[in-house]
């Protein structure tokens, strides 16, 4: 099976390392992209749930409770 990743989810997919929290992706990603962490953090949340919904990552979680 192959995916096709647009530059946001591609950007999110090269920080999903397991070393990264949601938290760290989205200050990283705003910084590279200029633009506020806050207001990005929910559309990774929400990436990433479909990332792990096709079974491309697994998110533990002490990430989810890092978020909450």
């Amino acid at each position: 099976m192959a995916f096709s990743l647009n530059r946001s989810a591609k950007a999110i997919w090269e920080l999903c390392d397991g070393r990264h929290t949601p938290i760290q992706i989205s200050q990283e990603l705003g910084q590279r992209f200029g633009i506020d962490a806050d207001a990005l953090l929910s559309d990774i949340l929400e990436a990433l749930a479909q990332l792990q919904k096709l079974g491309l990552v697994a998110m533990e979680e002490a990430a989810a409770l890092i978020v909450s």
